[in-house]
């Protein structure tokens, strides 16, 4: 194993699995632990005890959050923190309403939207004559002046609009 700069005793050990077995986040138990959230991160691929500590907290965590919520699920009287625990439970551990946890990183959901680019008036000309059932009553396109019409500066009723 490396050496590392910041040396951990069997007390930091024990101090990282019970901060995250209370819902610490990992920036806050390395800050704890006197590194950034980068070296814990880090040092928990090479360090197999760090690792394990960690990994012992928040399957304590999440131990507790089923307890909590199953508690509160046979309690007629309670009403507010089975919503709570089943929050934690889906945001911090990955459950979901069908099946069990969600494991590793591509997990995650993602939505990609690909909006295309602004039309050219021909383009756009092309496509209303070619589908007029795209656009309703108040979608028309407007009307272009003709050149020299003479309706420049005219509103809607055709009176004369002032410039300022």
């Amino acid at each position: 194993m490396a050496e590392h700069k910041i040396k951990l005793r069997d007390s930091d050990y024990d101090l990282a699995r019970d901060l995250t077995s209370t819902g610490w986040r990992l920036k806050d138990v390395a800050r704890a632990l006197g590194m950034c959230e980068k070296t814990l991160l880090r040092r928990r691929k090479v360090d197999e005890r760090l690792a394990d500590a960690i990994e012992e907290g928040r399957g304590s965590e999440f131990q507790s959050l089923v307890a909590s919520l199953f508690r509160r699920a046979l309690d007629p009287a309670s009403k507010s923190g089975a919503a709570s625990a089943m929050f934690l439970l889906k945001s911090r551990h990955g459950l979901r309403e069908y099946g069990g946890p969600v494991e590793g990183e591509g997990s995650r959901i993602n939505i990609v939207l690909n909006i295309p680019g602004p039309l050219t008036p021909e383009q756009y000309d092309q496509l209303v004559s070619h589908h007029p059932e795209t656009l309703t009553a108040r979608q028309t396109p407007p009307a272009l002046p003709a050149a020299g019409g003479g309706s420049e500066g005219r509103g809607d009723a055709g009176e004369r609009l002032e410039r300022s």
